[in-house]
């Protein structure tokens, strides 16, 4: 898996903090996707509106940064 997290400015998204837990928003490139979203909740979204979780396999990589 190829992933760059980096922490997500108020210009990408309405909020730098999730909405359901209140974590840090961060921004990753999954397979050259970019996605925005939470590592605690494992809610990731391309466009804002549609939420994917990843799968465990690639939210453990995450975690390992």
């Amino acid at each position: 898996m190829s992933v760059r997290v980096s922490a997500v400015s108020g210009a990408m998204v309405d909020s730098t903090h999730c909405s359901q837990c209140n974590a840090l928003l961060i921004e990753i490139d999954l397979y050259g996707e970019r996605l925005i979203g939470c590592i605690e909740c494992n809610r990731w979204t391309r466009d804002g509106w549609l939420f994917i979780h990843l799968p465990d396999g690639d939210l453990e990589a995450l975690r390992a940064d």
